[in-house]
């Protein structure tokens, strides 16, 4: 900018911020004012053609999406003797993004420990003083229970971070049976089901195979049957399902529980997003499951979605790419000789 505060050069990225389509000639010519529409930046700029040295400062730029700005404003000499402004304008609006959702991990992560932690604490200082032993198993069994939240809340955290790390992109896979991965997932529930009253059905097409890492597929539907059996009441169904989807095995899981707020519904794959916090503490969840269940969907190229209405139960969806049996030549067997470009035709095809 000149000393009249006029953009004389913009490169491509300073008019992808600024100019409304991009080109050169919708900001040069304008004012610092005219074209950022922000006087926290006009300021920046004055004050350096004024001569007050280099400045740096966080600056919001509004418009059809806002945006955080790091501006570092310098005072230039022009050609012409008279001074100038520079400034230098970095898009950092991702990484505040970023940042908050590192703080608010950190801030819940803090949170979910916190509670167990003073629990532990506080009974293990109480056991100190107790003489009756039967006193002493129930502070024991409280104990117990609450590092046993720990350790949950510890090792979902390790599936989320080896699900978002490097080796995500290698990960193994094989055809999987539907039918058969949906009962490990079942017994893998344990006596939960009977315990709660809760019955378990399933509907699966036939020969139907997912091409998925069968331990973490089996992870996402044990996360979501047990979701699903826990706030589900006594005498209720859920009922599981595999089928066909274009390219993708489904897997849906329904059920017949109080259902989930259409406020809550877009949040609900967060890590630590409860919408009901206190009856999901007492259910013994770590807020985590149906973030590993996204993550596992994400990792094998497919997705995870929800339908529900307060008041109507909910249906939970996994979509994992299905598994397609390489096709065979037809024909009766015979013996070919080929040549070292025929193999190498064959092996690429």
């Amino acid at each position: 900018a000149d000393t009249d505060l006029v953009i004389r050069l913009a490169n491509p990225s300073a008019m992808a911020l600024l100019a409304p389509d991009g080109s050169p000639s919708s900001i040069e010519g304008l004012t610092v004012l005219q074209a950022s529409g922000n006087t926290a930046l006009d300021d920046m700029a004055r004050r350096c053609v004024s001569g007050n040295g280099r400045e740096e400062a966080e600056v919001m730029l509004y418009g059809d999406e806002p945006r955080r700005l790091l501006v570092h404003a310098a005072p230039l000499s022009l050609e012409d003797g008279r001074p100038g402004a520079l400034l230098v304008l970095s898009d950092i609006t991702r990484l505040k993004r970023l940042e908050r959702v590192r703080q608010d991990f950190v801030a819940n992560v803090s949170h979910e420990l916190r509670t167990p932690i003073t629990l532990i604490k506080g009974f293990a200082e109480t056991l100190e003083e107790v003489e009756d032993p039967a006193e002493a198993r129930r502070f024991l069994a409280i104990i117990r229970r609450h590092a046993d939240r720990m350790a949950s809340i510890i090792e979902d955290l390790l599936t989320l971070a080896r699900l978002e790390g490097p080796e995500r992109g290698i990960l193994e896979t094989s055809s999987v049976d539907a039918e058969l991965v949906l009962a490990r997932a079942f017994e893998s529930l344990g006596d939960t089901p009977a315990d709660r009253g809760v019955s378990l059905t399933t509907s699966v097409e036939t020969g139907l195979a997912a091409q998925a890492n069968e331990g973490l597929l089996e992870q996402a539907l044990v996360n979501l049957l047990d979701n699903a059996v826990k706030y589900s009441s006594r005498g209720a169904v859920v009922r599981a399902e595999a089928a066909s989807d274009g390219d993708f095995a489904r897997f849906a899981i329904r059920d017949d529980g109080p259902g989930i707020p259409a406020r809550d519904l877009p949040r609900l794959f967060e890590r630590f997003y409860r919408v009901d916090k206190a009856r999901s503490r007492e259910l013994g969840g770590t807020g985590l499951g149906l973030a590993i269940v996204r993550h596992i969907a994400l990792a094998h190229g497919g997705d995870a979605s929800v339908e529900s209405r307060e008041g109507s139960g909910s249906a939970f969806f996994l979509r994992i790419p299905r598994y397609k049996p390489r096709s065979l030549p037809h024909g009766p067997a015979s013996v070919q000789t080929t040549s070292p470009k025929d193999d190498i035709d064959t092996a690429s095809s």
